[in-house]
């Protein structure tokens, strides 16, 4: 998956016509839990301008065709309050020989879902948690039995791929680490190791909300993460479970997730190469039909109720981001790249310019 990613993002540099590699689609903005580090925790519910099950499906076809190779379904709510639309596009992307993700909260599910999602051989589930145990996950999801939902889903996927005899879809937890849960990173990965995750994924909270800032990382916070991490990256080796822990031993360039700007400027200055390289890759279409180049570059006029999905990839919006940054210039709202991007494009950036150094 990664070598053509690197590939058509360095033919892109060099001035040559390319595809896109990568899509997000976010079925819907709303969601059944309210967490209170979320940026959408009071969502309301909104039905009638989500973009409709019909354009979804044409829109991954068009994807197909024009050489997408990968889709991530997820939000800006929940997209199992969709979960027949949702069950219907992870089906068609699968026919259509392509790679899939899915975000989620796991609170959804049905055993015939999971049972569907398993035979069709989906290829992750990524399933956002925030509390270590009953009490505070449903504390901080706000809705009762939601930890409990989630252990349950995560325990179906583990049996019905043992009786389906399946390894996929690989399954990773992903925590938001605030200062109530920033001490308890090795209890993540034994969540991970009894109920058949093969992956745990930390990300730093960033304050979207008036309550997300008493949830905000101070120093002590950070000292902490790094003493967790150093445990959860031992109980990790001894279960064999993959994690991204190793990297918050030393968080120095995520101490300010509100102003990942600055670390993205130190970096690309250390490597002098391009801060990001999203908009070679990468679209994201949100429930409403906006599209962008980034998660946060959703405020466009750009939208899929009107144009085709290569229209959007060579829209004007696209090679002025293009351009910017070439040019060195972020935009505002990269000072909220959330953690796992930051460390995911550091990665990308040094294969894409290795890539153009060796021809």
């Amino acid at each position: 998956m990664t070598d053509e990613r690197v590939e058509r993002i360095a033919a892109g540099l060099s001035g040559k016509k390319t595809q896109p590699y990568f899509v997000c689609i976010r079925p819907s903005f709303r969601c059944n839990l309210h967490c209170l580090s979320c940026w959408n925790s009071n969502s309301k519910t909104i039905v009638k301008n989500e973009v409709s099950e019909k354009r979804l499906l044409r829109l991954i076809k068009e994807g197909h065709d024009l050489g997408v190779r990968c889709w991530r379904i997820d939000g800006g709510g929940e997209p199992m309050v969709r979960a027949e639309t949702c069950i219907k596009m992870m089906g068609l992307i699968k026919k259509l020989g392509m790679w899939g993700s899915l975000t989620t909260n796991a609170t959804l599910f049905s055993s015939d879902y999971i049972k569907k999602i398993i035979s069709m051989e989906w290829d992750i589930v990524n399933i956002s948690m925030q509390g270590y145990d009953k009490k505070t996950d449903d504390f901080f999801r706000r809705v009762k039995g939601t930890y409990d939902k989630t252990i349950e889903t995560l325990k179906l996927f583990k049996l019905w791929k043992g009786r389906l005899s399946k390894e996929k879809p690989y399954i990773k937890l992903m925590p938001v680490l605030h200062n109530k849960n920033c001490g308890h990173l090795q209890d993540f990965i034994k969540i991970a190791h009894e109920t058949g995750a093969e992956e745990v994924g930390f990300q730093i909270h960033a304050v979207w909300t008036a309550y997300g800032k008493r949830l905000a990382l101070k120093e002590r916070h950070f000292h902490m993460i790094s003493e967790s991490a150093a445990k959860a990256t031992e109980e990790a080796n001894k279960f064999g479970i993959k994690t991204n822990a190793p990297s918050l031993i030393h968080t120095d360039d995520m101490k300010n997730p509100n102003r990942m700007d600055k670390a993205i400027i130190s970096r690309a200055g250390e490597d002098k190469f391009l801060p990001c390289l999203e908009p070679w890759y990468f679209i994201i279409i949100d429930e409403f039909g906006t599209a962008g180049f980034c998660v946060q570059d959703l405020k466009t006029e750009l939208s899929i109720t009107n144009s085709t999905l290569e229209e959007v990839w060579n829209s004007r919006h696209f090679d002025a981001a293009r351009e910017r940054l070439k040019g060195g210039k972020l935009f505002r709202f990269c000072s909220r790249c959330c953690s796992p991007k930051f460390q995911e494009s550091k990665e990308l950036r040094e294969m894409v310019k290795h890539a153009l150094e060796n021809g």
